[in-house]
């Protein structure tokens, strides 16, 4: 069985696992998996909601910074002035994920991104959400493998 329920940029997924993608529909895509992975996707459901979570804080952090200086933050960390969001090492990580010290940018546009690696395990995924400055709407992709990640990545900051 599979829940999804969709409020603004957050997904909840209930009964998804580490096969499950969150596309930028917002719609679950989840492969068959044996009962006796039940408690591994599970765990893996659990570590990609709070990793959505601290996407979205950080999302909000970076909106903040952009509206104080006008200009798309570089980084998590560092001063506003200095391109950053003011953001502590400490609130890029949690058990399962570690958030990158990076903002991306879509050129030409009001559009950011914020990404996180598993370091819990490759099956846990990488999660990339990439939003709008002014509304804050926004889409959560997870991609399997880290190529794939960087490859939408590299799609996105090239896209016009």
């Amino acid at each position: 069985m599979r829940i999804v329920l969709s409020v603004g940029i957050f997904t909840l997924l209930a009964g998804c696992g580490a096969n499950s993608t969150v596309n930028n529909s917002g719609t679950a895509n989840q492969a068959a998996s044996g009962s006796a992975d039940a408690g591994k996707n599970k765990d893996v459901s659990d570590a990609r909601l709070k990793a959505e979570d601290m996407l979205g804080a950080l999302k909000n952090r970076a909106r903040v910074a952009y509206a104080r200086v006008g200009v798309e933050p570089k980084t998590l960390t560092g001063d506003f002035e200095g391109g950053g969001c003011k953001v502590s090492p400490d609130q890029l990580k949690d058990g399962s994920y570690q958030v990158r010290d990076v903002v991306y940018k879509k050129p030409d546009m009001e559009r950011g991104a914020v990404v996180c690696e598993p370091t819990a395990g490759p099956e846990y995924g990488f999660g990339a959400l990439y939003f709008n400055y002014p509304d804050g709407k926004g889409e959560l992709s997870w991609y399997d493998t880290k190529e794939k990640l960087e490859e939408a990545l590299k799609a996105f900051q090239t896209a016009k």
